[in-house]
């Protein structure tokens, strides 16, 4: 089912901000042309505004709430196409972004993809109030991710872990998610050390245990390849680093997911309720 919201009008706000300029401008006027009459009408101004500032936080008040409960039931409805955009696309190269926020970047493109589809779906929003969800939606996932790591107990270390430990990990996370996951178990440069499948998505995943140093594209090369080895729609590279600006650039022409270890974090948070660091 289908709902539809209404864009912001702030024509009301602009009418009060056109009539007090006028009434200020008038009152001058008056003051130079007929000082008594001037004084009775600023008794009368005086108490036009504050019924107009009384008026105007009953409003905001109004509109705030409006603008809670529109924000409620979109993300009631679509949490986690939200969430899956933020995952998946914050992450622009600043100098691409049109859009900062925190720590994430999105392309012009990418936001216009996702209010298109918002639009789409019958859900027309201004521009501003566009950035506008799009920042509380942020500030929440970050609030909640936050807290949940300070309610979890103590904090697992990647480092504890060896290449295999952490592809169970890995493993554990899809399972979590829904996904029936299996390991390879296979050696060498094959590039693909888990295949999971939901639905009609399957997904070959490398797993990059590192301790420092970033993941460079011969990654992305690897699991590249091993999409088509093992027949798979997606590829997956996962590490708990990062990734150098040549992954990052090989991975968007081939379509690869790259998840790095902030985005590992925080999905490890919120699918298993675990804190790595």
């Amino acid at each position: 089912m289908r709902r539809r919201y209404r864009r912001d009008d702030s024509d009301l706000e602009d009418l009060f901000r056109a009539l007090f300029g006028l009434s200020i401008l008038g009152s001058l006027g008056l003051y130079f042309a007929d000082r008594a009459l001037f004084y009775k009408v600023a008794a009368g101004l005086i108490v036009l505004i504050i019924l107009i500032v009384v008026g105007a936080i009953l409003w905001g008040r109004y509109r705030d709430r409006r603008r809670f409960e529109k924000y409620r039931a979109i993300t009631k409805d679509y949490g986690s196409v939200l969430n899956n955009f933020v995952d998946q696309f914050g992450r622009a190269r600043a100098k691409e972004a049109a859009f900062k926020y925190q720590q994430y970047a999105f392309t012009q493109e990418h936001l216009g993809y996702l209010h298109g589809d918002l639009e789409k779906h019958g859900i027309a929003l201004s521009t501003k109030d566009f950035y506008r969800i799009l920042r509380r939606f942020i500030d929440e996932r970050e609030r909640d991710f936050t807290l949940k790591s300070l309610h979890n107990g103590a904090t697992r270390r990647f480092d504890d872990l060896d290449g295999a430990g952490f592809e169970a990990l890995i493993k554990r996370l899809y399972e979590g998610a829904g996904y029936t996951a299996q390991l390879t178990g296979r050696t060498g440069d094959q590039g693909g050390d888990l295949v999971v499948v939901r639905e009609n998505a399957k997904k070959v995943i490398q797993a990059k245990l590192r301790s420092k140093l970033g993941v460079g594209n011969d990654a992305v090369q690897q699991v590249v390849a091993a999409k088509a080895i093992y027949s798979c729609s997606d590829a997956v590279v996962i590490t708990n680093s990062s990734f150098t600006p040549k992954a990052e650039e090989l991975a968007r022409a081939h379509g690869v997911e790259l998840v790095d270890g902030k985005l590992l974090r925080l999905r490890l948070q919120e699918t298993l309720g675990e804190s790595w660091g």
